[in-house]
């Protein structure tokens, strides 16, 4: 525990490389198994992702999390703190440990950006291995669920096609626009185009007024690429998808 104090992360993948340590190095390429094990025993948190383990320090973890929350670009004009959605630039705000293992999680999908809270999300696996590709079908329809709509734009996904994919097998609804895909949950979209039926005025910045927030920005993400349109004889919002 002393040496994963100092590293703050091992990942599994680099366990055959040199380590000054050659115990430590020794022992766990004779048995990762046991090595994994021993750390999460004596109190590190163990990161199970689709290709490997990674251990991390208690305290090293306690203080990733935390300034993960903060990250944000400081606006000078505006005096005020803005989160950021890109990636590699929330990577630079970062230490160099906390970098790595940040674009690690992004890279393997267990990082992702709220856009309604403006942070970034952890989804760190600690089950056993073999209910970690459950676990994940379940979180990635509950993130949906939570977000209401997903847009590729703000993801920063390494198999943008896989994501999309998978959340349409589930059951969410795809739009496809001319610039991204939005991948949508199938209880939002039914309250969003129940809400839309409700609304009478052929202002599209008064309609947007008129719905929620995650709906409003769906509806002008729609308008803006000419996806939805007022229709003058029925007097409602009319979709194209």
């Amino acid at each position: 525990m002393s040496i994963l104090k100092e590293q703050g992360a091992v990942f599994e993948s680099e366990l055959n490389l040199r380590n000054p340590d050659a115990y430590f190095t020794k022992l766990s390429l004779r048995n990762p198994d046991a090595f994994f094990t021993k750390l999460e025993n004596e109190g590190a948190k163990i990161i199970i992702t689709e290709k490997e383990r990674i251990a991390v320090h208690p305290d090293f973890y306690a203080k990733f999390v935390n300034d993960l929350s903060n990250i944000h670009t400081a606006d000078v004009n505006e005096a005020a703190k803005i989160h950021t959605n890109d990636a590699n630039e929330a990577a630079r705000l970062l230490d160099g440990k906390e970098a790595k293992l940040f674009r690690k999680l992004v890279s393997e999908g267990l990082a992702y950006f709220d856009s309604e809270s403006q942070t970034w999300k952890l989804i760190v696996e600690t089950a056993p291995s073999e209910k970690v590709a459950e676990e994940k079908k379940r979180t990635a329809m509950s993130i949906l669920k939570e977000q209401g709509a997903s847009y590729e734009s703000e993801l920063n996904l390494r198999n943008p096609d896989a994501y999309f994919t998978k959340l349409e097998n589930e059951g969410a609804k795809i739009i496809i626009t001319e610039k991204e895909r939005i991948a949508v949950h199938p209880d939002f979209y039914a309250k969003f185009v129940n809400d839309l039926s409700k609304i009478h005025t052929n202002d599209a910045n008064e309609a947007a007024r008129l719905l929620d927030g995650k709906e409003a920005k769906l509806f002008r993400k729609l308008v803006s690429e000419g996806l939805a349109y007022f229709d003058s004889e029925s007097q409602t919002w009319k979709l194209l998808i």
